[in-house]
């Protein structure tokens, strides 16, 4: 059998680099670019960045935020967590799941917000869900980016975040920095 006329006029880079696109799944990428800054000298990650630029990724956003001159602990609106914008990343804001009510003989329970369905795992109250969280984002300190449901994503005031009650007639979105000494705990991925 022969190729397709097309496949013909391609160079063997560009065929290679199509059977690599094919055969890598979409979350390999991140662990394959993870390695560069021990791999690659600085110019091979310049050039990397620029191709990058050129195949339409925003580059330039993390280069502006590199060059900032100290980063600024911000206050994320979902997850309530504090984090620098520099190491924001997606499946950065977790949100655990909350069970809905259950017999104590039932071995499957749902997720009251998503859905998801989950086992019972012992007798402890652990459950083991089909997906490990409810929602796994950017942080954000917009409101408007959070869908608020009064469950497992409260607004800063439900939560009794630090910069709610230093201010209560504000909402914390307009807050930078939060301080250290909240007594709130974060949802924080289980380990």
């Amino acid at each position: 059998m022969n190729p397709p006329a097309a496949a013909a006029h391609k160079s063997n880079e560009v065929r290679s680099l199509e059977v690599l696109l094919r055969r890598t799944e979409e979350p390999e990428w991140p662990y394959f670019l993870s390695g560069a800054p021990e791999r690659l000298t600085n110019d091979e990650i310049g050039t990397l960045l620029g191709l990058l630029k050129k195949l339409g990724m925003r580059v330039g956003e993390a280069e502006r935020l590199v060059l900032r001159p100290a980063p600024t602990m911000l206050h994320c609106m979902r997850c309530h967590e504090e984090y620098v914008e520099e190491n924001n990343a997606y499946h950065a804001c977790y949100i655990e799941h909350v069970p809905a009510e259950s017999s104590a003989e039932d071995q499957k329970v749902r997720c009251r917000v998503c859905g998801v369905l989950g086992t019972k795992i012992g007798t402890g109250g652990y459950v083991k869900w089909r997906r490990e969280c409810c929602l796994e984002e950017l942080h954000t300190t917009y409101e408007e980016d959070v869908e608020y449901n009064g469950e497992n994503i409260l607004t800063c005031r439900e939560r009794g975040c630090y910069a709610a009650r230093q201010w209560p007639a504000r909402d914390c979105s307009s807050f930078e920095t939060v301080s250290s000494t909240s007594t709130v705990r974060p949802h924080r991925k289980p380990a």
